[in-house]
């Protein structure tokens, strides 16, 4: 958010519970309209350094270090400023002839500039398609009695009008094309007859590809025996998949290191009393936008159900890239652990025996790579 708490207007960042209150620009001038890019690395902002040429555009990292100006010599940019979901290209409305406001456009290679509407009206509020590709914006009449809705194919001068009711335009949005809860990916190992209840301890280094994981490969996922490691990709944002072993537990206590490739947003977890892909107890962590979070539920005929609340717990025992995370699933009991600090405890009656297994999911648009080794599976007495 923009505030002038320090004099002139700065831009600055909060938690959402109040603390960790950080200034991220520093100046003599005014900075305002901060906008995220999508993968949270990023702030895009409006900076004052010339009042006479009004508002410029300027690009931090998250933290305020590295601020440039990526105006690319447009200027008096008004605050209507759009990321693209790729977060390759900034679109904006700017007033530098003085005489109407035009649709532009910064890119992330250099981040030069260009010009997307070419008319003699006042164009304002460019929304970016979900994909990227193109986006839209209202124009204002000439006379000022009517806006319309104009598309343009993102990066050309190339742009239609799609609405001729004469009535006024206020905001334009995209329909988002996320979906409401990940696709899955399910493995395709099928054991060769069903396995009976252990009570053994299992440890796994991932050194023997012979020890009962199923594996995956498909165009959205892959999960695979790799530098005596197990791993599973996420090729496609907003995604989930995991493996399971043959062996079936009642009460048992999971233990394993998790990794995270290092621009990961995503979660690593661990599942318990596995039925089959519609039934089975989850035990999760995640890290994005340099948080950490976990959630516990349980999948029970394709529907999920939050043991631990409707929305990620936020926590900072999770690190960035690895974690030692645990989960024990006891009687009723589920309880999960991360880097030696228990996260959860809760009960549920729903399952009572199954297969373990190892879960990964993406957070965002951009793949992941989670890798996981030294798995142990030990029975409850």
């Amino acid at each position: 958010f923009s505030s002038n708490a320090f004099g002139d207007y700065d831009i600055l960042t909060v938690d959402v519970d109040g603390t960790n209150l950080t200034k991220v620009t520093n100046n003599d001038y005014d900075d305002t309209y901060p906008v995220w890019s999508p993968d949270s690395t990023k702030i895009a902002y409006l900076s004052l350094p010339d009042v006479s040429k009004g508002n410029v555009l300027y690009l931090a990292n998250a933290d305020g270090t590295n601020p440039q100006d990526i105006s690319s010599g447009i200027f008096d940019i008004s605050d209507d400023v759009a990321w693209s979901s790729d977060g390759h290209s900034i679109a904006f409305s700017a007033f530098p002839d003085r005489k109407h406001h035009q649709i532009y456009g910064v890119w992330s290679d250099q981040w030069g500039g260009t010009q997307y509407s070419v008319n003699d009206l006042n164009n304002f509020m460019p929304s970016w398609a979900p994909d990227g590709k193109r986006l839209v914006y209202y124009a204002l009449s000439k006379d000022y009695d009517s806006s319309e809705v104009y598309i343009n194919a993102g990066g050309t001068r190339n742009s239609h009008q799609l609405t001729f009711d004469g009535a006024n335009v206020t905001y334009v949005a995209w329909v988002p094309i996320k979906p409401s809860k990940p696709n899955y990916e399910f493995p395709t190992f099928t054991p060769e007859a069903t396995q009976d209840l252990t009570d053994v301890n299992f440890f796994d280094d991932f050194s023997n590809e012979d020890n009962g994981w199923s594996t995956l490969s498909s165009e959205n996922a892959t999960s695979r025996y790799f530098q005596e490691m197990f791993q599973i990709k996420l090729l496609n944002g907003q995604w989930a998949a995991w493996s399971k072993q043959t062996r079936r537990y009642t009460d048992v206590h999971i233990e394993v290191d998790t990794k995270f490739d290092s621009k990961a947003e995503g979660a690593a977890g661990i599942i318990c009393r596995y039925q089959d892909s519609q039934n089975f107890y989850i035990l999760k962590v995640g890290y994005a936008n340099n948080k950490g979070y976990y959630r516990v539920g349980v999948q029970e005929n394709d529907k999920y159900r939050y043991l631990s609340g409707d929305k990620w717990v936020r926590t900072d025992t999770i690190n960035p890239v690895s974690n030692h995370i645990a989960a024990s699933c006891d009687g009723n009991q589920l309880t999960l652990w991360a880097n030696g600090s228990k996260l959860f405890e809760g009960r549920d009656n729903t399952f009572s025996e199954g297969k373990v297994g190892l879960y990964a999911s993406a957070f965002d648009a951009h793949p992941v790579t989670i890798s996981f080794d030294n798995f142990s599976a030990t029975p409850n007495p």
